[in-house]
């Protein structure tokens, strides 16, 4: 997996070989950019699946339990099965015993059915999506998957950023059309939108993610 720091390194080399072009692009704009373009992913509908949440254990009587934080959307909530070592997740929980709603705090919660069995002790583990991420540090972790977009798109942020007003010179005007081709294409990126990234039909939204 590529960190932040990849995306950086791998769009310097392709800007030139040049000592003063930190002078030109700092990392805290280079941070920019690639945000930049996880806003674009994010706001284009792209969604990361999480499958490996087991973190709310069912309490007797208790049908209201929060929604972590992570989810911007859940299709399916499974059961833990406790008869085997280690615990699987076979039984899943049927559409009609569960919905997601607000308290009156406002914090998203799984509201269960009074008719279903609660199962007192067991793990409920969470199926669903998240939004792509931001990114606040150089070592943190691209999604999956996205990395050829963020390097195209934050390549095509620093060029014309470093472009100036002045296409008579032609160096200027080179990195404007570099700028151009790799806008081009991190946009075929984004407008082939691999099915892994797609919203699920069946995923219930989250309020407020």
């Amino acid at each position: 997996m590529a960190d932040v720091q990849d995306i950086i390194d791998s769009v310097m080399a392709q800007l030139r070989p040049d000592s003063q072009i930190h002078v030109e692009v700092s990392i805290p704009q280079m941070l920019t950019f690639i945000n930049d373009a996880a806003l674009d992913v994010r706001n284009s509908g792209w969604m990361i699946n999480i499958a490996d949440d087991e973190s709310i254990t069912f309490a007797q009587n208790d049908y209201h339990y929060n929604v972590p934080s992570a989810f911007t959307y859940v299709h399916e909530l499974r059961i833990e099965n406790t008869t085997l070592n280690p615990s699987t997740y076979d039984e899943a929980v049927d559409l009609h015993f569960w919905r997601i709603e607000e308290d009156v705090a406002n914090t998203p919660q799984f509201t269960f059915h009074t008719a279903f069995p609660l199962p007192n002790g067991k793990k409920l583990k969470i199926m669903g999506q998240q939004r792509p991420s931001l990114y606040t540090s150089i070592t943190d972790t691209i999604d999956a998957g996205m990395e050829s977009f963020m390097r195209e798109a934050s390549l095509a942020s620093a060029l014309s950023y470093m472009a100036s007003a002045r296409p008579e010179i032609e160096f200027e005007r080179s990195r404007f059309v570099l700028s151009q081709e790799a806008r081009a294409r991190a946009e075929r990126f984004l407008a082939v939108q691999p099915m892994r990234f797609r919203q699920k039909p069946n995923g219930r939204y989250v309020p407020s993610r």
